[in-house]
């Protein structure tokens, strides 16, 4: 996330959980601001601009089926002279 106008944004790590109300989007929000100021200083932000949410990654973990590579026969290639 980042405040809005600014060019870097900061991360944070999350609960893996849905968060399904205002209430927690806005837990998610105060944990933000809380660390934005752990790490750059209370009051550095413009609070004002709001906060926009630029990106997120997830990391799963999780039951998959093992792909099947399929094998091609072999075609002799003369390599390439430069």
């Amino acid at each position: 996330m980042r405040y809005r106008r600014q060019v870097n944004y900061h991360s944070i790590g999350l609960e893996g959980k849905e968060y399904r109300s205002d209430i927690e989007v806005a837990g998610v929000v105060d944990s933000w601001i809380r660390d934005f100021e752990r790490i750059y200083g209370k009051g550095v932000a413009y609070t004002k601009a709001g906060i926009e949410l630029v990106s997120m990654d997830i990391d799963a973990i999780g039951k998959m089926t093992r792909p099947v590579l399929r094998s091609y026969p072999s075609k002799e290639r003369m390599p390439l002279k430069l």
